[in-house]
């Protein structure tokens, strides 16, 4: 799907097919050990929605030179799976 501001205009309306997630640890200097001080809830649609590479490339550079976040351009480690205890 081709969106020619993916930053500020792409939105699903039908949010029929999603999931709610409560609670995160946001960043890389938070783990099971040391809890981030913020408390995170987003939604996930399911349902699978292409986005162009044209798309994503339009992004990045907005990211990069309309707003400067040049910390958000590179790939971030993932955050440890919680225990299956805890799940």
């Amino acid at each position: 799907q081709d969106v020619e501001d993916m930053l500020h205009g792409w939105t699903v309306v039908d949010h029929s097919n999603s999931v709610m997630y409560a609670g995160s640890t946001t960043g890389q200097t938070h783990n099971n050990m040391v809890c981030s001080p913020y408390a995170i809830t987003w939604h996930v649609d399911k349902s699978c929605h292409k986005v162009s590479p044209a798309t994503f490339d339009n992004l990045c550079k907005q990211m990069s030179e309309k707003y400067k976040l040049k910390e958000d351009l590179y790939p971030h480690g993932s955050r440890k799976l919680v225990d299956s205890k805890y799940v």
